[in-house]
């Protein structure tokens, strides 16, 4: 069967033999013209089903990326679950390390810079909206909070802003 392109080209002859007539449609061209049509229907037809099955295709992995996340977060979060399971035993225990025959397990305590960003900006919200309605509409402020400047500023004078805080955690590292 012909491409979509042929049956196009074939439509082109037929035209300019129209032209070449006189615009008089002879039984050859009146059955070239219907056998082109039928060839047009069945390829569309075609080109239906072929999209459908692509369709369906796209859908049935869109189905199955769900239920591969719906497994990864399982697998993520009992791995979550375990990790806080044998950190809560070291720390009953007071233990900082578990040796096994393969691993080792160590609690390690970190400091974490905890920032309520709504709290932070909350002070400085009447300049921000003053220096917004003083630009054009096509530009926008985004404020955005560097805790890399809160944790060196704190280095620098020991305090930190309202809404900051340090908080401890404990992880555990594998090896």
């Amino acid at each position: 069967m012909a491409s979509l392109y042929e049956l196009q080209g074939e439509f082109l002859q037929i035209e300019n033999a129209l032209e070449d007539n006189g615009g008089e449609l002879t039984e050859e061209l009146a059955l070239l013209l219907t056998d082109t049509a039928l060839s047009i229907q069945q390829k569309v037809d075609g080109y239906r089903v072929v999209m459908a099955k692509f369709s369906d295709k796209a859908d049935a992995v869109d189905k199955e990326i769900k239920r591969l996340q719906a497994i990864k977060k399982t697998a993520v979060n009992s791995e979550k679950r375990l990790k806080e399971y044998v950190l809560s035993v070291m720390g009953a225990y007071g233990l900082k390390k578990l040796e096994g025959a393969f691993c080792s397990m160590t609690r390690a305590t970190t400091k974490a810079l905890d920032v309520d960003e709504e709290l932070l900006i909350e002070p400085h919200k009447d300049k921000i909206a003053e220096l917004q309605a003083s630009l054009p509409d096509y530009l926008t402020i985004e404020v955005k909070v560097s805790k890399t400047a809160i944790k060196n500023n704190f280095k620098d004078t020991d305090i930190l802003p309202a809404g900051c805080a340090y908080v401890e955690n404990d992880s555990l590292r594998i090896r």
